[in-house]
């Protein structure tokens, strides 16, 4: 990622402003930095997406890799998967559409940014809006709202999931080895990825929403059903498989009914540390946020939370890559 190629094209906040050739500040706090991918052609990838986060001195999640994916299926059926992801975008018919990935959007400071669209795949037959909001909830912590509404009939099964594949790169080289881990603390179920100096964590405390790992870089029907455990995983190793970074990437994925009208939200957390991480103590001091799909928090507001306050009247930086 170089920040010099990028552009600032239009920063408002409550009021429409245009600034040309003003660098872009993407939102960070601690020693993490993020940019988040803005909406244009649905014909293009990663939209909607993380484009990018640096992290105490890396590119965790690099623009010149296959490392954000999202998408969705209905229940087990893997003919209807549909994936965006940074390289390619594939619908359920299994044809791909390459595109250059949309101008990164900043809201300044740790955010939030919102994004929002419709997936209405599966031969149109699903019309499912949905957003994502990202925000810095404490240092090295970032946070992403997946909000999914059904505006069409109901869904007994609707499966949707993000991936992220982590990496240790200084520019100058990339240290590629990693011990994966997943497990539960503090009712927060994480997958971890651990290098030299760097550790990035992908974790959640939302029911219904499952972590693990992907057998590669990016997800496939079949990894989503071995993550919710439902419909044929056949093909889908999420064994830990410790190496290359290339290997595996951590994923989020989940699986519920959705009445008319009705609405899901998963919340997850992107996390960052050095050598002395303790990720512990981090998942703990996460324990009493709120989430309305856990059904759980201690009733303290979450960290971070004042950033969400009046933020309905924030616009959308748009960046335009040179």
């Amino acid at each position: 990622m170089k920040l010099s190629k990028l552009k600032l094209s239009a920063l408002a906040f409550g009021f429409a402003a245009f600034v040309q050739a003003t660098p872009l500040t993407p939102i960070a706090q601690g020693n993490t930095t993020a940019i988040v991918n803005g909406l244009g052609n649905t014909a293009a990838a990663n939209e909607g997406q993380l484009y990018s986060i640096d992290a105490l001195g890396y590119e965790v999640y690099n623009t010149g890799a296959q490392v954000h994916d999202n998408g969705f299926q209905l229940g087990g059926d893997t003919t209807t998967f549909t994936t965006n992801n940074l390289a390619f975008m594939q619908n359920a018919a299994g044809q791909s559409v390459n595109g250059a990935p949309n101008a990164p959007v900043s809201s300044g400071g740790t955010g939030p940014i919102s994004v929002s669209g419709l997936f209405t795949g599966i031969g149109n037959s699903v019309n499912v809006s949905w957003s994502r909001t990202y925000t810095f909830v404490a240092p090295n912590v970032f946070r992403e709202v997946l909000t999914v509404v059904n505006n069409g009939s109901a869904i007994s099964s609707l499966q949707g999931f993000g991936s992220f594949n982590p990496g240790q790169s200084s520019g100058a080289g990339t240290d590629t080895t990693s011990v994966n881990t997943t497990g539960t603390i503090s009712g927060f179920q994480y997958a971890q990825a651990q290098f030299t100096g760097l550790n990035a964590v992908l974790a959640t405390n939302s029911a219904n929403v499952s972590i693990g790992f992907n057998q590669s870089f990016f997800n496939s029907g079949a990894c989503v059903n071995a993550l919710t455990g439902i419909g044929n995983a056949a093909g889908c190793d999420t064994s830990l498989v410790q190496g290359s970074e290339a290997d595996r990437a951590y994923t989020y994925a989940f699986n519920v009914p959705l009445a008319q009208g009705s609405s899901f939200e998963a919340i997850v957390y992107h996390i960052f540390g050095n050598s002395s991480f303790d990720l512990n103590a981090t998942l703990g001091s996460l324990s009493g946020s709120s989430s309305s799909s856990s059904g759980g928090g201690n009733g303290v507001p979450e960290p971070g939370s004042v950033f969400l306050m009046g933020s309905a009247c924030i616009a959308l930086g748009v960046i335009a890559r040179r």
